[in-house]
């Protein structure tokens, strides 16, 4: 799905230029879900813009699915932890945004939207406003926005940082059901060890910047519900913390059970 050789991207600063991503290497399978993380500055985020297509690279190749990266591609998804809600329309109609824009007709929009509110349980909330909606239930209209145009690649970045501890959860469970029922891939920058090794079946590591990526792990307990409440989910995220503060990866195997 996702084909990143040499990826090189800078900005021009008052001080000149900046080089947020150096020589980034990558590749993610179609229906691969792959957590980002790294340091704040290490051009996560830059990369998820290169691959929506909203900024442009210095050097390298970029592919999604097997094309070179263009702006409005249709099947990508991009869901930002700032939500992305316009505050003037209401919940249906922020859902319905894209499929207006292309010209849905508005029988095919209550078909789609419908079904995806009811089933991140905001159906009863359709005629609220975002100023009226708890963190949580914003982002899950974003989702559901993303939900109706039936992308095969999401760009996720940071999409939890805000929200408490308990909605955070809830909300990772709810992208893990997703990614399950869907054969949709996942691309999910975020700063935290649990939730990349919650929601990673691979963790890719940046150093701090100019990014560029230090690990790459398989990470063999993806999709266990219950993985946080296991020794392997800590073992993991010491993996990862380890490789954070510049130590060396090693295989990471699957217990017996």
């Amino acid at each position: 799905m996702i084909k990143i050789k040499n990826l090189t991207v800078e900005y021009q600063t008052f001080n000149g230029k900046l080089t947020a991503l150096d020589r980034v290497n990558l590749e993610v399978k179609k229906g691969e879900s792959c957590a980002i993380i790294g340091p704040s500055g290490c051009g996560k985020t830059t990369l998820l813009y290169v691959l929506s297509g909203l900024v442009s690279h210095n050097a390298g190749n970029v592919l999604v699915n097997r094309e070179p990266v263009k702006a409005k591609r249709k099947k990508t998804a991009l869901i930002l932890q700032d939500y992305g809600l316009l505050p003037w329309k209401n919940v249906w109609d922020n859902t319905v945004l894209g499929l207006s824009i292309r010209k849905f007709s508005p029988s095919l929009q209550k078909e789609k939207a419908a079904g995806i509110l009811k089933r991140l349980g905001l159906y009863e909330f359709r005629n609220y406003y975002p100023g009226q909606l708890s963190g949580g239930m914003r982002q899950r209209v974003a989702i559901a926005r993303a939900l109706t145009l039936d992308p095969d690649l999401f760009l996720m970045d940071e999409p939890f940082s805000a929200l408490d501890a308990i909605t955070r959860e809830e909300l990772q469970g709810l992208i893990l059901s997703l990614w399950q029922e869907t054969p949709a891939t996942i691309l999910l920058v975020t700063h935290s060890i649990e939730e990349a090794v919650y929601l990673g079946q691979r963790i890719v590591v940046f150093s701090p910047g100019p990014g560029t990526i230090t690990a790459n792990i398989n990470n063999p307990y993806f999709g266990d519900i219950m993985l946080k409440s296991k020794p392997e989910f800590y073992r993991l995220c010491n993996q990862v913390r380890s490789l954070l503060e510049g130590g060396k990866p090693h295989e990471i195997r699957k217990s017996k059970v």
